[in-house]
């Protein structure tokens, strides 16, 4: 199944988790999302398919690194996934949300990366549920 096909897929709209493609050309660029962005980041598709909000500034500050260095091991080994550590993402309304994510490489006929797909699921009560 293409990512194209994948976004389309009528499963994630009533899905707790968000899909996301990223080119392998720009950093952090989104090319594709599933159209229920706004469950967990507040905000509607068109907002990260014309840019005007990017993944990696939702970020926390304190996970950026983490979160690059997973994937930076991704595309250094063998392995088409990742499951990365919990880390925290901002929302529309400034509020921080608990995530955990697969990132998936989709990789051309001659074996290079051209995509990142990633799997996105708010994970904040799980979190805040072990702390207490």
């Amino acid at each position: 199944m293409s990512y194209k096909e994948l976004l389309k897929n009528s499963l994630f709209e009533n899905s707790p988790m968000v899909v996301f493609v990223w080119s392998n050309k720009n950093s952090w660029i989104i090319e594709g999302t599933t159209n229920n962005s706004e469950k967990i980041f507040g905000y509607e598709q068109n907002y990260f398919l014309n840019n005007t909000v990017t993944y990696i500034e939702l970020i926390h500050c304190d996970d950026i690194a983490t979160v690059e260095q997973e994937i930076t091991q991704l595309t250094n080994t063998d392995i088409n996934n990742i499951i990365h550590k919990p880390y925290r993402i901002r929302d529309k309304f400034n509020n921080y949300k608990w995530v955990q994510t697969t990132t998936t490489i989709q990789k051309n006929e001659i074996g290079e990366i051209t995509h990142f797909i990633g799997y996105v699921q708010d994970i904040t009560n799980q979190i805040l549920e072990k702390k207490n």
